[in-house]
């Protein structure tokens, strides 16, 4: 339920359980997210496994990395965010956003954190690392805008 049906029935004198409910299941909400990142991610890198510029022929450069290679995976990742997300709060409208997108986050960051070591490990950076990284955080940078659209529809139905 949204915000202005708990003032109708404040207002009403309808008594309201859910009200102390409000965010039990925001732990099965961040689950059942991050489930749907890891499942969408696996799907997506089985079926985009050949780079584009590998198909070149030659060395390619940064820029047709960063264009061919490295862009569609970071809006698939901020899409997979969207998608996440939605359905997470299709499926539990009360979980707390800001909860889900901690937990989104921290877990980015630690997937990153090791990839970034591998990284430096194998001999230095190279820019479709980069990407990778980029992908990992557009998630919660989806979830993010999720949150910021969501706390300012509800601000406008409070006028």
């Amino acid at each position: 339920m949204s915000s202005s049906d708990d003032r109708r029935r404040a207002y009403e004198g309808i008594p309201s359980d859910e009200g102390t409910r409000a965010y039990e299941r925001t732990p099965a909400a961040a689950a059942v997210c991050l489930a749907r990142v890891v499942a969408a991610f696996v799907l997506f890198i089985a079926n985009f496994s050949e780079l584009p510029t590998s198909r070149l022929g030659r060395p390619p450069s940064d820029r047709e990395i960063l264009v061919y290679d490295d862009l569609p995976i970071v809006v698939a990742g901020y899409v997979i965010g969207l998608g996440a997300i939605a359905i997470t709060r299709f499926i539990f409208p009360r979980s707390s956003i800001k909860v889900v997108l901690y937990v989104v986050s921290a877990c980015a960051g630690l997937v990153a954190l090791p990839l970034l070591w591998l990284s430096a490990a194998l001999g230095g950076t190279n820019t479709r690392d980069l990407g990778a990284i980029a992908m990992l955080f557009a998630v919660p940078l989806a979830i993010a805008t999720w949150a910021v659209i969501s706390w300012c529809r509800a601000k406008r139905e409070a006028r």
